[in-house]
């Protein structure tokens, strides 16, 4: 039986790897930018606060499902899911879950 000296078998399996790793990179960013994001309502100087992406998918580092994020976690103040902050308690006009006042928008761009 002949042997494949060692220093042969490296390198396609290195570069088997690295491919791998690139494509796989590649797929997820895909998914989390076409994910639609959520804006605040206007404040009183115009400006609106991106608060998120709209998925569902809880590895997207900008989804509001994600409970490890900025975005998802009920105690970012930033979050739609913090219920005692400005985005995500039922009593702030700022709140998606206040259905009385809030004004938000949801955009594809």
């Amino acid at each position: 039986m002949n042997k494949i000296p060692h220093n042969q078998c490296r390198l396609p399996l290195f570069t088997i790897v690295i491919a791998t790793v690139i494509m796989v990179a590649d797929c997820s960013t895909a998914a989390f930018a076409e994910s639609p994001r959520i804006y605040s309502a206007p404040d009183s100087r115009g400006h609106s606060k991106y608060l998120g992406n709209y998925n569902t998918n809880k590895f997207d580092p900008r989804s509001i499902s994600n409970p490890h994020s900025r975005y998802g976690s009920s105690y970012s103040p930033s979050s739609v899911n913090n219920p005692h902050g400005r985005f995500g308690s039922i009593f702030s006009p700022s709140s998606r879950n206040n259905s009385n006042l809030w004004n938000g928008t949801l955009s594809d761009e």
